[in-house]
């Protein structure tokens, strides 16, 4: 994934987590649940590889992520909001079922 789109994504669960609340529980900042979630991706991705590798198979190769320099001051979101709007397409209202 290129540095652009790990700052999209980034961004993007950042927003996720923010819009839910899901920082509460924890009491963590939004953007470090988000470095942890692209952790834990990459993590599964050098497993997937190390597990082709295993079994014979050739592994894809897998760019070097290229994060910018902000990350290592605290993440991409510290010090900053969000510029998007809380509301996006898996929040739209289903109508109710009728009994």
């Amino acid at each position: 994934m290129t540095g652009e789109k790990r700052i999209a994504l980034h961004k993007a669960l950042q927003h996720l987590i923010n819009c839910n609340s899901l920082e509460n529980d924890s009491n963590t900042p939004d953007w470090m649940l988000a470095d942890y979630l692209i952790a834990c991706l990459d993590a599964w991705n050098e497993g997937v590889q190390a597990r082709e590798k295993w079994y014979g198979r050739e592994p894809k190769a897998v760019p070097v992520s290229q994060w910018p320099k902000e990350r290592e001051v605290g993440g991409l979101g510290s010090g900053g909001q969000i510029a998007m709007p809380c509301e996006g397409p898996w929040q739209k209202q289903q109508a109710p079922n009728k009994r």
